[in-house]
Parts: C-alpha cells; structure tokens; sequence
C-alpha cells in the first residue's frame, strides 16, 4: 500500500467495493485517488453509485464519541475529500446501498433494525423508516427482477427479509432463516447463474449459503431450502 496518508488502515479494513470502469480490468499499478474523510468516526461500509448515474459516493459512519456523530456521508467521487452532505442518524449506520431501479433513492441500515431510505433530490428527512429487523441491519442489497425489484436486507437476527416491488406499486416480503447454524448474518448479495437468481448470504458460521429467488417471492416463509451451502 503506497498511500500518501497516514495511517489509512489503522484501525482495519471493514469494507470495499469496485466501481465498473471502461478500461481492461487489469491492476497494472495503484495510485491512490482520494480518501474519504470520516471525522473522527469509523467507516463501516462505501457503496460507489453505479456509473451511468450521477457518480457519488455513500459511507456509512460510527461514532465511537460524544463528538462524533454516526450517520451517512455522501461524497462525489470527482472531489471525493470533502463530503456533499452528511445525514446524521443519531445511531451507527453500519450499511448502505443505493437501489437499482430508481437512481435518486438510497438506503442506510441502522444498528437497532431500522432501514431508512433517502431520496438524493432531498435529503432534509429520510423518505420512510421501517424496522425490519429485531438486531443490527448488517448488508443491504437490490436487484432487479422480471416484474420489478427486490430489495433484501440482513442482520444480527439470524434472517433475511426479501421485499419484491412490482411495476404496479405493490410489494410482498418474505422473512426466512438466513443462517442453517442460527449465527449473525453479515453479508447479502444477490447473484444470477445462467437463468436464475439466488440470494447468497454469509455470516459468524464461516459458510456462504445460496437461497433460490423464486422461493422467496412466492412466499414460502421460513424460507425455501438453501439449494447450496459452502463452508468457509
């Protein structure tokens, strides 16, 4: 690591993410290009927004402090030093994750369950809060399925919720184990092989479980069987 800053990973690596780029995805050499400042609190999660969209930055912030504030930052990635806004939440954001479908909105998930969502035109007040969890929202993360968009979050509570949103405005959630062990779950993605979706989660147990999409949106509660398990 050649960074001109001191100290960059002092207090550890907690996240990082790859932004879509036109060049080969080769790393021939690495320079630093910025670094995000966090005012005295720790970084747990940054999210690039995808690349045909307005190019910003979302990190979520724990303050460890009576003086440092926990909240969201958003930074442009073209002057990413100095943030744009930042959107205080009075508890530990410890994920965020901007949605898929609709370019303007992103999501943050709080330590005690809640899941904001703020829209990016207006960030005076989070547009809806809902608890979804009954522990700390771990991972956040959308999709876009044949008839709308899924949104999926994790957390301590051993489960994942998967939300599907039609085209039509309405939405069905299914809650289900995340965790064959019953331990935390600490990471969400979906993924696509071939034709399907699945919603592959980690966490405590050291393994990566896949879960069929199509059994959670049609509602099999408890969550349809994990079609793979690989153990860390």
């Amino acid at each position: 690591h050649t960074s001109p800053y001191a100290q960059p990973l002092a207090r550890g690596v907690h996240s990082w993410c790859w932004v879509e780029s036109d060049r080969p995805p080769v790393l021939r050499r690495a320079r630093t290009l910025g670094c995000l400042d966090s005012y005295g609190t720790v970084l747990l999660d940054v999210e690039f927004q995808p690349k045909d969209r307005a190019g910003n930055i979302l990190a979520a912030s724990s303050g460890f402090s009576s003086s440092a504030p926990s909240g969201v930052y958003v930074h442009d990635r073209r002057s990413s030093e100095s943030p744009v806004s930042f959107l205080e939440t009075n508890l530990s954001a410890l994920c965020v994750n901007w949605d898929s479908a609709a370019p303007h909105l992103f999501r943050a998930g709080l330590e005690d369950g809640q899941v904001l969502t703020f829209d990016q035109r207006n960030l005076a007040s989070p547009l809806h809060c809902k608890r979804r969890h009954k522990a700390a929202v771990r991972s956040l993360a959308t999709a876009p399925t044949g008839a709308g968009t899924a949104f999926v979050s994790c957390g301590e509570d051993t489960r994942i919720i998967c939300t599907f949103e039609d085209t039509g405005a309405s939405a069905t959630s299914t809650d289900f184990a995340a965790s064959p062990s019953g331990d935390y779950v600490h990471a969400v993605q979906v993924v696509s092989v071939g034709s399907q979706q699945f919603i592959a989660s980690g966490g405590y147990d050291g393994g990566v479980t896949f879960h069929p999409m199509h059994g959670a949106k049609h509602g099999k509660a408890g969550g349809s069987a994990p079609s793979a398990m690989v153990e860390g």
